[in-house]
């Protein structure tokens, strides 16, 4: 159970990384 909450963390974390990393691409290229 704790790994799985460990994982599910980790994997939130990540994608919530690349999202804010994909919107910093795409304002530097709008702008």
């Amino acid at each position: 159970m704790y790994i799985a909450y460990f994982f599910g963390a980790y994997t939130f974390g990540f994608a919530l990384f690349y999202a804010v990393g994909s919107f910093k691409s795409f304002s530097d290229r709008l702008m």
